[in-house]
Parts: C-alpha cells; structure tokens; sequence
C-alpha cells in the first residue's frame, strides 16, 4: 500500500512503537523491584507476584506488536485498520509523544495507540492535526 497523506486523510503503515515498549518495560521492571524491595510479604507470595507481573509484560509486548498493517485516518472519523473500517470513538490520551484512538462500535472497542516513531515524521504530524481536530 503506498503512503499518501492529504489535507483530511493519511494512509501510511503502522509498526511497533519502541517508545512504548521500553515505557512498558521500565514500567513492569519499576513495579518489580518495588516489590521485591518490600519487605512486608514472604518470598513466595514476592515470587508468585514476579511471575504473574512477566506473564502480563509478555501479554503486554505481543499486543505492541500485534499493533502493525496499514493504517488510514479520514478527517470525519473514519479508520481504516487491517482491512477493517472502523468510526472513531473518542481520543482516549494525547500528548505531544503521541495519541491513543478509541475506535469500533458500542461493544467491539478497540484502542489503538499512535505513538511518534510508529510513523514516518510527516505522518504522524499529519495524524496529529486530524487528531485535534477530531477532539475539537
């Protein structure tokens, strides 16, 4: 799929962010030694607590990678991800790093995270002016 951007549309490729997951694992990484510095539970439960907190981290890490294809946003609210067309629902986190969309139906929600380098810089500035336009 080629890339295009226009003034209410862009279509590019979404690939893994590496901003969000090395976030993700400092943030699991901070949580663990939080919690073996603490000295109020036994070895065991600390143990049983690590291992439940790297099952989540590796849930976590397939979920950022399952998060490619190509990617399209209209200025109406209409996206186009892995074949599939979807309305956007709201713009659930924005910050300059990056957006996170909600989109699908009532009980089919999706929430696809827009983070800087999952994009060429020209798209993710196109995406975020669609973005805040969508939010305004």
């Amino acid at each position: 799929m080629s890339r295009i951007t226009a003034a209410n549309y862009v279509n590019t490729h979404l690939a893994p962010s590496t901003f969000l997951l090395r976030s993700v694992f400092l943030g699991y990484i901070t949580v663990t030694l939080l919690l073996l510095s603490a000295g109020v539970w036994p070895l065991e439960i600390k143990t049983l607590l690590v291992v439940f907190l790297g099952k989540e981290l590796q849930r976590c890490r397939r979920y950022i990678f399952s998060m490619t294809g190509n990617f399209s946003l209209h200025i109406d609210g209409h996206c186009y991800w892995r074949n599939s067309e979807f309305q956007v629902g709201q713009i659930t986190f924005q910050c300059p790093l990056g957006f996170v969309l909600e989109v699908g139906e009532l009980h089919n929600v999706k929430r696809i995270p827009l983070m800087f380098d999952a994009f060429p810089a020209q798209d993710f500035r196109h995406i975020s002016r669609i973005c805040l336009e969508l939010k305004g």
